[in-house]
């Protein structure tokens, strides 16, 4: 617990159970704790979030215009929304994301395609803990299917990254998102995606540079 200005900030719960969620997959140092705790604290209660955090040192697929325009949408949600990220590389739009999350309830869901002892998987966490992003982001591993039930009951917004090839695979996680999404929600895909046509349905696509989304309703329309 934290006073600043006479006002509390409560984040040690929410930034522990992140923490309990990752296990023994990331360590969490002091610079970082302190770099996530100025930078909240900083976020609340302005009506534009500008983008503080450098992540020009991640290698990433899309250029800049586009994950500014991703970090805006997400800004723009309600507080609470949940977030699934379906492949994440390096990490690069994880971070987008999970800035946009800062001092919110909002939290990213990262589905990562590897197991427990890649170096895949190192590389993204230890982007994730250099950005001081931990408490935002929660890594969901799919290892023989298991890891997807752990995906929030409400899905608001779905980006699909890494097209996934195994079939079953994606049908396995296909079905975890249709029985999870909210009456409204937004799907994000890069370009060329295969597996983001199958969760809109007939919804009408649209494009933000290297970016399709898709307003996505019950009915498919």
């Amino acid at each position: 617990m934290i006073k600043t200005n006479n006002r509390v900030i409560l984040i040690f719960s929410d930034m522990f159970k992140s923490l309990i969620k990752m296990e023994n997959l990331v360590f969490f140092n002091f610079r970082s704790l302190k770099q996530h705790l100025i930078r909240s604290h900083s976020y609340q209660g302005k009506k534009k979030m500008p983008i503080e955090g450098n992540y020009s040192d991640i290698f990433g697929l899309l250029g800049e215009q586009d994950l500014i325009w991703i970090f805006q949408e997400i800004y723009k949600g309600n507080d609470g929304i949940n977030i699934i990220e379906i492949g994440a590389g390096e990490g690069q739009v994880t971070c987008y994301l999970g800035e946009a999350c800062l001092g919110t309830k909002k939290r990213v869901y990262t589905l990562l395609p590897y197991d427990s002892n890649s170096d895949d998987l190192q590389v993204w966490h230890q982007n994730i803990i250099r950005k001081a992003l931990v408490p935002y982001v929660v890594p969901v591993l799919w290892e023989g299917f298991a890891g997807i039930q752990q995906m929030p009951d409400k899905i608001h917004v779905v980006f699909l990254g890494n097209e996934i090839v195994d079939i079953e695979m994606w049908k396995n996680i296909k079905n975890v998102i249709f029985d999870r999404l909210t009456p409204v929600s937004l799907i994000i895909s890069i370009k060329n995606n295969e597996n983001a046509r199958t969760l809109c349905l007939d919804s009408k696509m649209f494009q933000h540079g290297d970016v399709l989304y898709w307003w996505r309703t019950n009915s498919g329309k």
